[in-house]
């Protein structure tokens, strides 16, 4: 999943409602990769971006239950153009059944406010592991570069 998010030519994060801000935070853990990253938190934007998505494109969408039906469709309509799909949502929802990759989260479904705060608290820290994750890769994949630089030149030198 790293690999894939690491290698794509564009990154499209979607959040609606309380994952919004989620969606919008994201943006900065991605800041230093080579790919371009765009938020959408309006659903029509969301839909006018999936129906224009390409195979190098890659979704992340964010939804606590999964079942935000603009959420469902745009994820249909990018599916349909080659995109490459990641959901955060939760375990067997109708968004995790469409995307290609789901980091499952397992997340009560009351709507107190403890429950609401917890679910946001969940996504961020697997958004931030997930951030994380990327960061150290490109700065392995970095040195690598760096090393092999060094050494052909020493070698053509």
């Amino acid at each position: 999943m790293v690999s894939e998010i690491v290698n794509c030519k564009r990154l499209l994060i979607y959040g609606l409602g309380p994952t919004s801000a989620l969606a919008r935070g994201a943006q900065d853990l991605f800041i230093g990769a080579l790919m371009a990253v765009a938020v959408h938190t309006d659903t029509v934007i969301q839909e006018l971006t999936a129906n224009t998505a390409s195979s190098g494109d890659l979704f992340l969408f964010l939804c606590i239950n999964g079942e935000t039906a603009p959420m469902i469709q745009s994820a249909t309509l990018a599916d349909a153009c080659g995109a490459n799909l990641i959901a955060i949502a939760s375990t067997g929802s109708a968004l995790a059944r469409v995307c290609h990759r789901t980091l499952d989260l397992v997340l009560d479904s009351s709507t107190t406010t403890m429950t609401r705060f917890t679910n946001r608290l969940v996504c961020q820290v697997t958004l931030e592991v997930l951030g994380e994750t990327i960061r150290k890769t490109l700065r392995t994949d970095r040195k690598l570069k760096n090393l092999t630089s060094n050494h052909s030149e020493r070698a053509v030198g």
